[in-house]
């Protein structure tokens, strides 16, 4: 996959990078940032929305995914 190139992924992202999500049709697209958790937790990721983290739950598996997108 080519970096900046848009890509429609069904569950979370296994990579850092700037993406977007929707939960439903009808809802806005999100725009998310996913990163490492830490050092200590290098396979664990986290996504910041709107100034808030949270962990990579089940809650973001359904839904749609668009990216990486560049800025």
């Amino acid at each position: 996959m080519e970096k900046g190139t848009p890509v429609a992924l069904h569950s979370v992202p296994q990579q850092p990078g700037h993406y977007r999500f929707r939960k439903y049709a009808l809802m806005p697209w999100l725009s998310v940032d996913v990163f490492k958790d830490s050092a200590e937790h290098p396979n664990a990721l986290r996504l910041r929305c709107a100034g808030l983290t949270f962990a990579v739950g089940p809650w973001f598996d359904n839904g749609k995914w668009e990216g990486p997108l560049t800025r």
